[in-house]
């Protein structure tokens, strides 16, 4: 199956994947449209399916005993939701929840581990993805507990229109305030402070990127750190040339 000719090889995961293991997940894999603000599964839940994201961006969230959830890593087209699951482990620890609306894959859990358990590759990729997963959420730590709202936000933005290739990005200021952890009135803030230098254009609902230089300059070191291990990460094991 040619990548150009069929929609689930548009993640990269999945695309890197050998002809004949990928053959073997292809009948078990079902496209779907993922939408804003959809929980996948919450921590704790014993999860069911895996999403190989497209279009689409997935927040991962720790929760705290009033609901609240604050982002700890977000994937995108590069990757799969919770890609631990197919080696075994399929009770989740964290929120997984749709940041970007788009189009996935999703295959039964089921399916995917006994593909893992015939498919060295799919093994590798599955831990080296939980490898990228756990960067994130290191590097993610320390930026919320160091760095000012508005360098984090452009940090945001810019994973977000890395995973989606899209430089427009729906969705509300209270959802992303949730996302950050802050209060809505500082995020507006911030935005507006984006919206003044030129960086970004605020719409109702929607934030569109104007300049991504400008928001490069703004975000926090964190967002080079977070790229240049993934990258790193992902050229070993094959999912960039």
């Amino acid at each position: 199956m040619a990548q150009a000719s069929n929609p689930h090889r548009r993640n990269q995961f999945l695309a890197a994947l050998p002809r004949a293991e990928f053959e073997r997940l292809a009948p078990h894999l079902e496209l779907m449209r993922l939408e804003l603000g959809t929980i996948l599964y919450e921590s704790g839940d014993q999860t069911g399916h895996v999403y190989f994201p497209t279009t689409a961006m997935i927040s991962l969230a720790a929760v705290m005993e009033s609901g609240v959830g604050v982002e700890i890593a977000t994937i995108g087209r590069d990757g799969a939701v919770p890609a631990i699951a197919g080696l075994g482990i399929s009770r989740a620890f964290s929120r997984a929840v749709v940041q970007g609306s788009g189009e996935a894959s999703r295959i039964v859990i089921k399916a995917l581990q006994r593909a893992a358990n015939d498919g060295s590759r799919l093994r590798d990729l599955l831990l080296r993805h939980h490898e990228m997963v756990l960067l994130q959420i290191q590097q993610t730590a320390v930026c919320n507990a160091v760095h000012e709202v508005e360098p984090r936000l452009a940090r945001w933005l810019l994973q977000y229109i890395d995973a989606t290739a899209s430089e427009v990005i729906a969705l509300t200021q209270d959802f992303l305030s949730q996302l950050l952890g802050v209060r809505r009135e500082t995020v507006n803030a911030s935005i507006q402070a984006l919206e003044e230098d030129g960086s970004v254009r605020v719409r109702r609902g929607q934030i569109e990127i104007l300049d991504r230089n400008k928001l490069q300059k703004t975000a926090c070191e964190c967002y080079r750190v977070i790229c240049d291990r993934k990258k790193q990460i992902l050229t070993e094991a094959g999912i960039l040339a």
